[in-house]
């Protein structure tokens, strides 16, 4: 993780910089930072798995925040890409009697978007929709009572959707709240998977 996010990092920059210059004269470009909560939910395999950190570890873990960019063509539509880390935990697995330690599941997503856009007031506040792909490497590991590790991986792509409003206070850079949710299971973990957004995009 800490060689990805460097270079996701600098090879978003650098496509950054190449669209605003090119895509200037027809689109807004942005970065993005947000917080992004996961919530689970009808697990049926793996239950209670939680952010346990603080906020200020989450913080410096990189952990439930999204790194990203946005591009924006006229008032309706828009595209996002964005990297998210999340690290949760449990003290028990469904099947399995007893835990020396936590259960952790930690999952890298990169997120490719659209978004149609409702103004409701032009430049300055809209509602939207988004829908688009998720593509999840995720991790499980725990350690059994009888001292045997376990590790299981899984990589998978599915498809998402959600709603989002945001609102741009002094015009330029917005501040938006969304909410995601993944169509169907991720496997690794049986359950359903949503993520509440809360963050800023900086106009560039």
């Amino acid at each position: 993780m800490k060689k990805i996010l460097p270079c996701f990092l600098f090879l978003l920059l650098s496509t950054k910089l190449s669209f605003a210059g090119i895509l200037s004269p027809f689109a807004d470009t942005f970065i993005t930072l947000e917080l992004s909560k996961p919530v689970l939910s009808r697990s049926e395999a793996k239950t209670d798995l939680k952010n346990q950190n603080d906020f200020i570890e989450g913080i410096r873990q990189f952990e439930d925040i999204a790194i990203g960019g946005h591009v924006r063509f006229g008032k309706f539509l828009g595209f996002n890409l964005n990297w998210s880390q999340s690290n949760l935990k449990n003290h028990s697995v469904a099947g399995v009697n007893k835990l020396e330690s936590p259960a952790k599941y930690k999952s890298d997503q990169i997120n490719t978007t659209a978004l149609f856009y409702l103004p409701i007031i032009p430049t300055r506040a809209d509602l939207f929709l988004e829908t688009g792909l998720v593509d999840i490497g995720s991790k499980l590991k725990y350690t059994t009572n009888g001292g045997v590790e376990v590790e299981k991986k899984s990589h998978e792509t599915m498809f998402l959707y959600g709603i989002g409003a945001q609102i741009s206070p002094l015009g330029g850079d917005f501040i938006r709240l969304s909410l995601h949710r993944y169509a169907g299971k991720v496997g690794l973990i049986d359950s359903n998977y949503t993520t509440i957004r809360l963050g800023y995009l900086k106009s560039f």
